[in-house]
C-alpha cells in the first residue's frame, strides 16, 4: 500500500509539472457571470430580505446546459449550517453538448446574508468533458465544485507565471496525507489532493475532496464528482472532510460535504459547520 502511495505522489509530480496544455486551455477560459436579470425566485422557502434570521436564502440562477445552477446558505441560530449548489438533474444529461461550457470557470454567486457569518466569498462550477491530470487518476468526466474564501477580483488577479502559486502554506493548514501545491491555473490557485484517498489507492476516482492555496493561504475547498457517480438515480452521501491541525482564519469551517440526489435535484455542499480560532498568521 506504502508502494503504490508513493507511485502515485511521483506520478502526480511529473504529470502535473509537464501538463503545461491544460493550463494553457484552462487559463484562456472566460468566466462566465451571473445574468443580473436572472428571473426572481419565488419558492415559499426563499427569504426575500436578507437578514440573519433561520432560513435559506438563494443565489442568483446561472445557465448550464439549459438548466438552471443556483447557490444556497442554510442559516440557523446566525449560524451556517449549509452551503452549496443546488442543481436539477436535467444539468447532467446529454454531456457533451454544445450548450453546456467545458473547462471554463462559470462563476455561482452567493446569496447576500446581512450577518455572513461564511467564510466563503463565492462557487465556481466547472465541467471537465475529458477530465484531467494525473492521467489514469482523474482524466474521467467529473465536476469541480470550487468554494472560494477569497474575493473574485484576488482569485482573477492569480497569475501561473507569478512567484506566489507554488508558495504552500504552513504544514499545519492542511490535512495530513495531503499533497501539494501541484496543478497551478490562473485565476484558480494550487491544488492539494488527499493521497489517502481510494483513486490513490488502488482503488476508483468517484468523488474527492481537494483544498487550494495561493502564496500561502488556503483559498478554496473543493468536491470533485464524476459525471458517471451523479448518473446515479438517488444518492444520499455524507462524507466528513478530513481537517488541518491549524487554521488560518477564525470562523465556521465544515467538517462534512454531501452529495444529495432526488427525482429533480443534485445538492452538492458543505456541511456540519464548527468555529475556529486562527493561528498565526490570519487573512
Amino acid at each position: 500500500m506504502i508502494r503504490k502511495t508513493t507511485k502515485a505522489i511521483l506520478m502526480l509530480v511529473v504529470l502535473f509539472t509537464s501538463s503545461c496544455q491544460r493550463d494553457e486551455l484552462s487559463t484562456s477560459g472566460k468566466t462566465i457571470f451571473a445574468d443580473a436579470k436572472a428571473p426572481g425566485l419565488t419558492s415559499a422557502s426563499i427569504i426575500s430580505d436578507p437578514s440573519c434570521q433561520d432560513g435559506v436564502y438563494w443565489g442568483s440562477n446561472v445557465t448550464f446546459n439549459s438548466s438552471q445552477i443556483r447557490s444556497f446558505i442554510s442559516i440557523k441560530n446566525s449560524t451556517p449550517q449549509e452551503v452549496g449548489y443546488q442543481i436539477p438533474n436535467t444539468a447532467f444529461q446529454g454531456l457533451p453538448n454544445a450548450n453546456a461550457a467545458e473547462n471554463q470557470t462559470i462563476l455561482i454567486p452567493l446569496p447576500s446574508v446581512a450577518c455572513q457569518p461564511l467564510l466563503f466569498d463565492h462557487l465556481t462550477f466547472n465541467w471537465d468533458p475529458m477530465g484531467h491530470d494525473p492521467q489514469g487518476v482523474y482524466s474521467v468526466p467529473h465536476f469541480d465544485f470550487h468554494m472560494y474564501t477569497i474575493s473574485v477580483a484576488r482569485r482573477l488577479a492569480i497569475n501561473i507565471n507569478d512567484n506566489f502559486i507554488l508558495v504552500p502554506p504552513d504544514p499545519g493548514y492542511m490535512p495530513s496525507g495531503y499533497y501539494g501545491p501541484i496543478g497551478p491555473l490562473s485565476a484558480l490557485g494550487s491544488h492539494w489532493v488527499d493521497t489517502t484517498a481510494p483513486e490513490f489507492n488502488g482503488g476508483t476516482f468517484t468523488k474527492t475532496f481537494v483544498y487550494g492555496s495561493y502564496n500561502g493561504e488556503v483559498i478554496f475547498e473543493e468536491p470533485m464528482v464524476t459525471l458517471e457517480y451523479l448518473g446515479s438515480s438517488i444518492l444520499a452521501d455524507v462524507v466528513p472532510i478530513r481537517q488541518p491541525a491549524q487554521y488560518q482564519r477564525n470562523g465556521y469551517y465544515p467538517t462534512d460535504y454531501r452529495i444529495i440526489k432526488d427525482s429533480k435535484y443534485t445538492t452538492v455542499s458543505l456541511t456540519g459547520f464548527i468555529y475556529r480560532t486562527a493561528s498565526l498568521p490570519t487573512y
